[in-house]
């Protein structure tokens, strides 16, 4: 009896122990928090001092007891960022001290510190910079150009750490021919200042045609870069077609009947429609462009007839008065006369109303003629029934874009 009863106490001590020691299988972290914060630092460089995660119980207090593995990570950051170094930690007493981590890009991060079971955390926003310079890269190609015009968009060289980051340096980057197909001469501020870590320049222009040019960039010890190619063109007109979804008058380059230095704008119906007569007055640079010796060319579709006293179609640019500067253009059926239409006609699309062709002048004067997307108040257009009402607004005109370059 004695026996059974010693063995009993025996088995409930035992149970006990084990009871209260049970916290030492599980672990009482609640959470986990930043104790030391990652701190800024240079990409490629240890962040110091070391960072510092702490798991905490419940009630907020040091888990002592938590000897998990802690992993951190890049939480938000710069796209392609590593971190490297002791990203996995094992806690002792409840701390994860994190020595050495580096990351590789410049930009704000934050941290994030997890473990199987706990709830992640997240760091405050630290900063990474670039570190020492050491290579130069064009970041702003130079791109395809007309003779004796500056490059558009301005080239820009960057000066770069060993990770690829733009640095904040100040240095004076120079710019000179690496390729030379047609033996030009680089015009042009090819020396300049950097102005965080970024060189523009913004009036290079090279004064030979040709394909397969290459530029270069240099400064002091840096390793040099290398742009891509590029030709150098003849002058031209280049026309962008209108966009505008809902246009029912569209204006477009005949690809046929067009040149480099002539162009040949068509404007037809791109939906079905009746009226009776058609305007159009296109404010445009004067200075860049030369009208041809037939401005207008009458189509098809509101046919003229006969003129009695007064022409019913035609294109000018008045060189003053009100309308200076714009390209005046209409055509209109007759009610009167031979060739007399009594009623509105019905158009389709596709049918043109008429053809205005324009000229480069033989010294080009760069830049936009005129830009469908900002015409200003003196654009009008209109397609006008027999009474006169408007069936066409001028909103319904697609215009595109006509510049010399």
């Amino acid at each position: 009896m004695t026996s059974f009863r010693s063995r009993a106490l025996a088995t409930a001590a035992i149970a006990a122990a084990l009871v209260g020691h049970g916290c030492s299988c599980q672990s009482p972290a609640a959470s986990f928090a930043f104790t030391v914060q990652p701190a800024g630092g240079v990409a490629g460089g240890a962040i110091s001092p070391a960072v510092v995660v702490t798991a905490l119980d419940k009630d907020g207090n040091q888990a002592t007891t938590f000897t998990g593995d802690v992993t951190v990570s890049v939480s938000s950051g710069p796209a392609g960022a590593s971190l490297t170094g002791p990203t996995r930690v094992g806690a002792k007493s409840g701390v994860a001290t994190f020595d050495g981590l580096v990351l590789d890009k410049a930009g704000v991060y934050t941290l994030g510190a997890s473990s199987d079971g706990v709830p992640a955390a997240s760091s405050a926003a630290f900063t990474i910079a670039p570190g020492p310079d050491e290579s130069l890269a064009f970041v702003v190609e130079p791109q395809d150009t007309s003779i004796n015009r500056a490059f558009t968009p301005a080239v820009q060289v960057g000066i770069k750490d060993r990770f690829g980051n733009i640095t904040h340096s100040i240095a004076t980057v120079q710019i000179q021919l690496a390729e030379n197909p047609g033996n030009g001469t680089l015009r042009g501020t090819a020396s300049v200042a950097a102005l965080d870590g970024i060189a523009t320049f913004s009036d290079l222009s090279l004064d030979q045609f040709g394909a397969g040019y290459k530029l270069s960039a240099s400064s002091g010890s840096l390793a040099q870069a290398v742009s891509q190619e590029f030709a150098i063109t003849r002058p031209r007109l280049a026309y962008s077609a209108p966009t505008a979804p809902g246009a029912k008058v569209r204006l477009v380059r005949d690809d046929a009947n067009s040149t480099d230095t002539s162009i040949l704008l068509v404007l037809q119906a791109s939906a079905s429609f009746s009226g009776y007569s058609i305007g159009m007055d296109l404010p445009l640079d004067v200075a860049k462009i030369v009208p041809g010796t037939t401005v207008f060319t009458p189509g098809t579709v509101f046919p003229p007839g006969q003129p009695p006293s007064v022409q019913a179609y035609g294109g000018r640019i008045p060189a003053s008065g009100p309308l200076a500067g714009v390209l005046v253009t209409g055509q209109s059926q007759r009610p009167t006369g031979a060739g007399a239409v009594t009623g509105d006609t019905a158009v389709t699309a596709g049918a043109i109303f008429y053809t205005v062709r324009l000229n480069m002048p033989a010294i080009p004067n760069f830049g936009v003629v005129f830009d469908g997307a900002n015409l200003g108040p003196r654009f009008r257009a209109a397609v006008r029934d027999r009474q006169g009402t408007e069936v066409v607004a001028a909103s319904e005109f697609g215009i595109g874009k006509l510049e010399v370059r």
